[in-house]
């Protein structure tokens, strides 16, 4: 019978709010919340794409989802996204997290190095051993849902380092404090890179989302990311809103059955109905902007600046990696041109008009129609004359 786990933290102090193990702690002490290592699969990303940014990647910038080959020590290795073998273009970092695109991933991390990513999953608080493996990049790690949690964290908060804590405060009977939880946190990641996963993480939400199935349930800023591993053996969900995080888990305990659904379907809206019901009639605060993230017109096409004739969405950047260059794809240049033609005018072209061309697309060949029917009038005129 398949069991679950769920943990939602505060997301500023790291106070453990809710903790649930199992279905029954009366059949079964394991807690599944504490002490399951299970493979965390696409919710995983989220740190590597942490990674990446912090190395100075951007959201805009992109990656051909073109399935690929490596050889890996001994063994091949071809990632995939499920039906979409042969799938190719370029998708952006922020589309990419959003869809969950497995060959995206394993490019990227191909790119930056497991260190870099195992480096930063140990500062985030994963202390379970993860593999120097290019499946790094699809969670093929185990990690507890306490870990996993504890994680996320600093995307919540703006970066900062905060462990979860059942205990905030012990006294002794005169009402001395023995122990006080820590309120002065260290920063652990850049709080722009934060805020740029956490933008990311919000598309994951909404259309093209691989949770966008529960968009509405929580009517409130947050993000999160699911994570399936293979054969629908684990679903887990990990959301946050700038109040409160949870993590959601559902398996079977000896990993022998599959799930009826993916983790949009099953942890995805445990996590939406849960924090819905735990922030209802509280306050809805947005994600802090941090100073140094600027938001600047890019094209959706190519990830350059927009010009006037782009197809244009709005992207954060850390300050410095905002793109300079504008978008060479969508330039247009005006040019006077023979209005009969649309060529470059001849000296027999008596009209002639402004007209606008794509960069690269503009007439080069000048007019031949009006000095041909130049000369049909003037033998004509000729021919009338005698």
């Amino acid at each position: 019978q398949p069991q679950g786990a769920l943990i939602a933290i505060d997301s500023d102090t790291g106070a453990i709010r809710a903790l649930v193990g199992g279905r029954d702690a009366a059949r079964s002490q394991f807690n599944r919340a504490v002490q399951a290592h299970r493979q965390p699969g696409s919710a995983f990303k989220p740190i590597l794409y942490a990674a990446a940014l912090s190395h100075g990647y951007t959201l805009a910038n992109q990656i051909d989802c073109a399935p690929v080959t490596y050889q890996w020590g001994n063994h091949i290795y071809r990632p995939t996204d499920d039906g979409k073998e042969n799938a190719a273009g370029l998708l952006s970092l922020r589309d990419a997290l959003a869809a969950s695109s497995n060959v995206v991933a394993v490019k990227l991390l191909n790119r930056i190095g497991t260190a870099s990513v195992i480096n930063l999953a140990k500062s985030l608080g994963i202390h379970s051993v993860l593999p120097p493996e290019l499946s790094l990049a699809l969670g093929s790690g185990e990690v507890t849902p306490l870990e996993l949690a504890g994680a996320y964290l600093p995307f919540a908060n703006g970066g900062k380092k905060i462990a979860p804590t059942t205990v905030q405060r012990i006294l002794n009977r005169e009402g001395q404090v023995l122990y006080q939880a820590p309120t002065e946190h260290s920063t652990i990641i850049n709080p722009g890179v934060a805020y740029l996963v956490t933008q990311a993480l919000n598309g994951v939400l909404h259309k093209g989302g691989t949770a966008a199935n529960i968009e509405g349930i929580l009517d409130r800023p947050a993000a999160g990311k699911t994570g399936t591993t293979q054969d629908n053996r684990d679903a887990w969900f990990v959301g946050y809103t700038p109040e409160l995080l949870t993590c959601v888990y559902v398996g079977c305990d000896h990993n022998e059955r599959s799930l009826p659904g993916a983790a949009n379907t099953i942890a995805a809206p445990i996590w939406a109905n849960f924090t819905a019901r735990a922030l209802a009639g509280k306050p809805s605060h947005d994600f802090t902007i941090p100073n140094d993230v600027v938001k600047v017109n890019i094209c959706s096409e190519t990830g350059a600046r927009a010009t006037a004739f782009c197809p244009q969405r709005s992207e954060y950047f850390i300050i410095g990696t905002e793109p300079t260059e504008y978008c060479e794809k969508h330039r247009y240049i005006n040019l006077e041109v023979c209005k009969r033609s649309g060529l470059l005018p001849s000296p027999y072209c008596r009209e002639l008009e402004i007209r606008q061309f794509q960069l690269g697309r503009q007439p080069t060949e000048t007019c031949d129609i009006c000095r041909k029917h130049t000369y049909l009038f003037d033998w004509l005129r000729r021919i009338f004359r005698h």
